[in-house]
């Protein structure tokens, strides 16, 4: 594969992807947004359109195929089988695809259909010069968990993790009922479960732990008596929200879990540096917080006072982790540990974006670029690596427009050979071959020989040298 020039007119580089982070909308504002996101990349400027598109969900539909050898034909609808599909190693059941449109032309058209891989990897389809990415999961379940720095006042991430085997966040978290127990399980009722986030509200600790400063939270001791009994419920630096509905968020209980001796055994959730982060364990709740009465739990259904914790059974445990400080970093007000619930597209999501085409056949670039054009080899010494045996001579143009008509003389001043755009391999091409034979086939003699093109973007000539191999007739 040898790589030549463009096209004299042609600035690929003017090719985009105008919303590299696809636009996101709803047809209905009444239903919650999908956690999906869509990535566009550009691949191939040159097959860049220029076009709108969109990227729309549509519920698993059927493969149709018509036998017409029967009369009347039969129509076989299958379904594709969605238990053989695999995702990051692991059998995933799907129940929507996504499909691209290019929406600028009448009607749409489109170019991708019956698409499942919302993994992010590299295996997507690239249609236009463009390679869609749709990210996100296929079922309601446990997304990501991100901390995110939203305060520049320290920068960095604050948490870091305990490993004892969890799936997300360095395996130091998980559904509640991984980690320790409780009757709400993400399969079985997944609509107890939501994206939540833990927002710190004082980066700063507190001498008294029954300061105000968060929301309270309810506490149990490892090693005590009784073994992770009931302690108290007391303030922590932290707020936790049902991000379900981001305009109206809902606040929810939370417990956590101190060990016995710990130099941060203090009644409020401030995990350390050490190893083990202290043992402080996080518990995220399904109830309403209220804050007012420890054996509330808002929702009236649940004494987490009194309820034995150790078991865990009766506890409506969302989300858990065991979490430490990192090192020496400082936790901001702000700062936000984030638990997405993913709640993947449907009809009802639509992904936008649109692309700008590269410039072409554009006069004043082309006639800027006529002044490119060369000949390769120069000289030419008997042999150019293009050459495929010893009867194949030629030199190769570089740089031509897309017509044009090209003269060759030797220094006396006489035209040897006349060549025009139709002697490319290809129209498209930007290069040409010369066998460096005369217009009545006979091969040129060495010396210099000067090139004159004419084009509609301009002239412009050159010289090369032509050194042939000897020959000697044996017969004559």
């Amino acid at each position: 594969i040898v790589p030549m020039d463009d096209l004299p007119g042609s600035d690929w580089a003017t090719a985009a992807v105008d919303d590299e982070d696809a636009i996101y909308s709803r047809i209905s504002d009444l239903l919650p947004p999908t956690t999906d996101y869509v990535t566009v990349e550009e691949v191939d400027p040159m097959y860049v359109t220029g076009h709108d598109y969109e990227v729309r969900f549509t519920n698993i539909y059927p493969d149709t195929t018509i036998d017409v050898t029967v009369t009347p034909p039969e129509t076989t609808l299958t379904y594709r089988d969605t238990t053989d599909l695999f995702q990051d190693g692991a059998l995933v059941d799907i129940f929507q695809y996504w499909e691209l449109f290019d929406v600028t032309t009448t009607p749409d058209t489109k170019l991708l259909e019956k698409q499942w891989n919302k993994s992010g990897d590299g295996n997507y389809n690239v249609v236009d010069g463009i390679k869609v990415v749709v990210n996100g999961a296929h079922s309601p379940e446990l997304q990501t968990l991100t901390y995110i720095d939203n305060n520049p006042a320290f920068e960095g991430r604050a948490i870091s993790w305990v490993d004892w085997g969890g799936t997300f966040f360095g395996n130091s978290a998980d559904y509640g009922i991984e980690f320790w127990g409780g009757y709400l399980d993400p399969v079985a009722t997944p609509d107890s479960f939501f994206t939540a986030d833990i927002v710190w509200v004082d980066e700063v600790p507190l001498a008294d732990p029954n300061t105000t400063r968060g929301q309270r939270g309810y506490n149990y001791l490892r090693g005590g008596t009784p073994n992770y009994g009931y302690q108290g419920y007391f303030q922590m630096p932290v707020e936790v929200y049902d991000m379900t509905d981001a305009n109206n968020p809902r606040q929810v209980n939370v417990c956590f879990v101190e060990n016995v001796g710990e130099a941060n055994q203090n009644g409020t959730w401030d995990p350390d540096a050490t190893a083990l982060g202290g043992r402080e364990y996080f518990f995220i709740m399904r109830s309403d917080y209220d804050g007012d009465d420890p054996s509330d739990a808002g929702t009236g259904a649940i004494d987490y006072t009194t309820e034995d914790f150790y078991d865990g059974g009766t506890f409506d445990f969302v989300y858990a982790g065991w979490f430490r400080q990192r090192g020496t970093n400082i936790i901001d007000s702000g700062d936000v540990l984030e638990w997405v619930w993913a709640n993947p597209s449907d009809a009802n999501d639509v992904f936008s974006f649109s692309t700008t085409a590269a410039t072409v056949d554009n006069a004043a670039l082309a006639e800027a670029a006529i002044d490119d054009i060369r000949v390769v080899p120069n000289p030419y010494y008997a042999y150019y690596n293009e050459e495929v045996d010893q009867f194949d001579r030629k030199v190769r143009f570089l740089g031509l427009p897309e017509q044009y008509t090209m003269r060759i003389f030797n220094v006396a001043g006489d035209m040897v050979r006349k060549l025009d755009h139709s002697d490319k391999l290809s129209l498209g091409n930007s290069w040409m071959d010369w066998n460096l034979l005369t217009d009545q086939g006979l091969p040129v003699a060495s010396g210099v020989y000067i090139w004159y093109v004419e084009s509609d973007s301009g002239t412009k000539y050159g010289k090369f040298a032509i050194i042939q191999e000897v020959e000697q007739l044996n017969t004559y």
